[in-house]
């Protein structure tokens, strides 16, 4: 499933190199856990940095500001969008059978609550009426207690804000929780796109994805008298 955004990858790298001949090529991310080597191996490339690495990247590249200088933290514009995307969980631990992100991507973290109405009231105050949640593993997010119900509730108290979408989203975290939370917001969108694979409870069984076709429709049955 990675193999389309892999050769992507490389084309870019090479294109890079030759637009930008005195250019300092980092590759970062996903691809780099999965093959390191072939990508220190790769002409052109100068530097390789993991995930861990990546969000540290000044600090691995050796590009700190001078002792004492304040790091920008957080997003406050999407140049050309009039929507703008929060991403508050990263990684995945549910371990499909057919799937390598929790490989490469690690486990499953989330961003403490308040750093994410921080960044939102930020967005709020440049112009953004919009946001949408983002994660790996967007169903996952826990900060202590708090869980993606909690969060997506917390959001209806921000002046200003009309308007909350939730991106894609397991079946086994579209909890009555999260429902009636969506139900009762004056911003969630009532949309929600939830990941199907399959329709057979045997071929979801041989994924590992933890639930049945009779689980998910009842689910869906549930949202939709929910959230009309």
């Amino acid at each position: 499933m990675t193999e389309e955004a892999d050769a992507k990858s490389r084309r870019a790298l090479r294109r890079f190199r030759r637009e930008h001949p005195g250019a300092l090529v980092v590759a970062a991310g996903c691809y780099c856990e999965r093959d390191r080597a072939g990508l220190e191996a790769m002409a052109g490339v100068d530097r390789v940095l993991d995930n861990a690495q990546k969000e540290r990247f000044a600090e691995s590249l050796g590009l700190l500001p001078d002792e004492g200088a304040a790091l920008p933290s957080g997003i406050s514009r999407f140049a050309g969008r009039t929507r703008a995307f929060v991403k508050v969980q990263d990684g995945c631990d549910r371990f499909c059978s057919y799937c390598i992100v929790p490989y490469v991507r690690g486990r499953s973290c989330s961003r403490a609550t308040a750093a994410v109405l921080d960044e939102v009231r930020g967005l709020v105050a440049n112009g953004y009426r919009e946001i949408v949640l983002t994660g790996v593993h967007l169903g996952g997010y826990a900060d202590g207690e708090s869980r993606l119900p909690k969060l997506v509730g917390a959001l209806d108290e921000i002046a200003g804000l009309l308007r909350v979408r939730v991106s894609s989203i397991d079946p086994l975290d579209v909890t009555r929780d999260l429902v009636e939370t969506i139900a009762s917001s004056r911003t969630v969108c009532p949309h929600l796109h939830v990941s199907l694979q399959s329709g057979s409870s045997a071929v979801l069984a041989r994924m590992n994805r933890g639930y049945t076709r009779d689980e998910y429709l009842g689910m869906v049955e549930h949202a939709a008298a929910a959230i009309p």
